[in-house]
């Protein structure tokens, strides 16, 4: 049991007792996750639960990556008071007891994970990577047609074709969800690809794709170029943020692969 969102134990703690479920908590400080994740995969403990959102999550499969245990790890989802796209994606609910039934009794569930590098390192994501315009998150998402910052070029290599235009921002989505829209109506958690999307756009024509953005329908539109890659190199201008599962981790070029069916997650 690793509780990443900084909850007190105690509740999960008496839910797994009534319940019956065997269990050991881990507490690893963000320095020494992957150590302290390896060391229990390592020790035979290959069934982890994990209370905490995206970013949480994403950081305790990375370190099931790094330490070699891609597809061979059970993962179950606790509810967190943090907001998780990866439990929304399965309509998972808030339910304590619940989710200690799901991780007891859940039927396992192989996903894919994406996994990110640039300047910042190496990093798993579960949801998003989104630079440019974009990485204000969609809260930010253009509002009004204000000149935007000046677009600039990018190239892609990982398709058939390289693609290189002049561009406000990228976003690559793991899931369907970014935020409260549904940024890739077509992914899925098990298509072993990312939906990079490209956007062409001047702030004026992104600003008229909030209501689109909402139920998908974005990607219809002229300035937003869609690819489904399982790895891409990302030549952006060094100055645009990398922002990975909502969090600012650097700037730059950066790449991303997908790591196919990384693990089993109970649902």
């Amino acid at each position: 049991m690793l509780v990443a969102d900084g909850s007190s134990p105690a509740p999960l703690a008496a839910e797994l007792s009534r319940q019956l479920v065997s269990h050991r908590f881990v507490t690893p400080g963000s320095s020494d996750l992957a150590q302290t994740v390896s060391a229990e995969l390592h020790a035979g403990f290959t069934r982890l639960a994990v209370q905490g959102g995206d970013p949480e999550i994403a950081a305790v499969i990375g370190a099931v990556l790094e330490a070699g245990f891609a597809g061979r790890v059970d993962l179950a989802l606790l509810p967190s008071r943090e907001r998780s796209e990866l439990a929304r994606t399965f309509a998972l609910g808030d339910s304590l007891a619940e989710g200690v039934r799901r991780l007891a009794h859940g039927d396992p569930y192989p996903i894919d994970i994406g996994v990110v590098t640039g300047s910042f390192g190496r990093m798993a994501f579960i949801n998003s990577v989104s630079t440019g315009v974009l990485a204000g998150g969609p809260a930010w998402f253009p509002f009004w047609p204000r000149p935007l910052r000046v677009a600039g070029r990018v190239v892609i290599e990982g398709g058939p074709t390289p693609v290189e235009t002049m561009a406000s921002g990228v976003l690559v989505l793991n899931g369907q969800f970014w935020g409260d829209w549904i940024g890739a109506p077509r992914s899925t958690l098990v298509d072993g690809v990312v939906d990079l999307q490209l956007f062409t756009g001047t702030r004026r024509q992104l600003s008229r794709l909030r209501p689109a953005f909402r139920a998908g329908m974005h990607v219809r539109a002229a300035g937003v170029r869609r690819l489904a890659v399982s790895r891409a190199e990302v030549d952006q201008p060094p100055g645009w943020q990398v922002v990975v599962d909502g969090i600012r981790v650097g700037r730059g070029p950066f790449s991303v692969e997908v790591v196919a069916g990384a693990v089993r997650l109970a649902v």
